[in-house]
């Protein structure tokens, strides 16, 4: 902790676990919170929606100290209000911390009865951060659907038996999984700066402009094949395929604009994605 923090300040140390992981709330805990809900095969109670949450979160904290030990430097540009630039702990109780999680989180998940999801996460972590897989955008697309692969199956099957979940609940994970390795690049336009300084190739910083004419043909065609798929209503397919479009057009228009500007376009894809997450199960 930094020199001014006595060590068992709880308050002030779970602000700080908060802040590892509040840029992925919305990416992670809430879609993927959101999909273990209503893919269940069991009506949802407030006690397991509640522990969805706290493996899911518990999970991303894992990965969010992993990646932000590694390369502090592209947080004092890009988040420089994250634990570790911002020096409210140091790096060494930050590597503790990083090897800390995965035992807790696996300990958790076979507590929850997802222990295959537990260990695929923590095994494709390891691989992004510490073997390099985050340094291609081909192998950082790969390990990026793997773990989201990984949230997703082990929310939907906390505290479920092994073979209750549905045929459509797999299909959707699966193709959740393909929309991620096809879509994540969005995450990177905002970093670009960041990335490119520390030496990362994403696809926006290998291809800037390909890859925002990619958002512009997949996100549409993502959003009316699901919609043909999960034969989703007028009400729904008309609003969800307008606000893929209007997210991939404003991804394409900002070529050359600001981060902010991709940063306010990556809510609206989060939004967009919680959309994904539900309509499997709405019709």
């Amino acid at each position: 902790m930094s020199s001014s923090v006595h060590p068992l300040d709880v308050g002030h140390f779970l602000y700080t676990l908060y802040l590892f992981t509040r840029s992925d709330l919305k990416t992670i805990v809430v879609p993927t919170t959101l999909f273990g809900t209503v893919a269940s095969p069991f009506s949802p109670t407030v006690q397991q929606v509640l522990l969805r949450g706290a493996w899911v979160w518990l999970g991303l904290l894992q990965v969010d100290v992993a990646n932000q030990i590694i390369n502090p430097a592209e947080d004092m540009i890009n988040k420089p209000w994250r634990p570790l630039p911002a020096k409210r702990i140091s790096h060494k109780h930050a590597f503790i911390l990083r090897w800390l999680t995965p035992a807790v989180w696996i300990a958790l998940s076979f507590i929850l009865h997802v222990p295959a999801a537990g260990i695929a996460l923590t095994i494709s972590n390891i691989f992004y951060h510490e073997l390099g897989g985050a340094e291609h955008w081909l192998s950082k697309n790969i390990c990026n659907a793997a773990g989201y692969a990984s949230f997703n199956a082990g929310a939907t099957g906390i505290m479920s038996p092994p073979l209750s979940i549905s045929p459509a609940s797999v299909r959707a994970q699966t193709l959740n999984a393909l929309l991620i390795l096809t879509t994540i690049h969005a995450q990177d336009f905002q970093d670009a700066e960041g990335d490119k300084a520390s030496g990362r190739s994403t696809l926006p910083i290998a291809y800037p402009w390909l890859s925002r004419l990619s958002m512009l043909l997949i996100l549409p065609a993502w959003s009316l094949y699901l919609s043909y798929t999960w034969a989703a209503d007028l009400m729904f397919a008309v609003p969800f395929i307008a606000l893929g479009t209007f997210v991939a057009l404003g991804f394409f228009r900002n070529y050359g604009g600001p981060s902010e500007r991709d940063h306010s376009i990556y809510r609206l894809f989060n939004v967009w994605l919680c959309c994904v997450h539900v309509c499997p199960f709405l019709f």
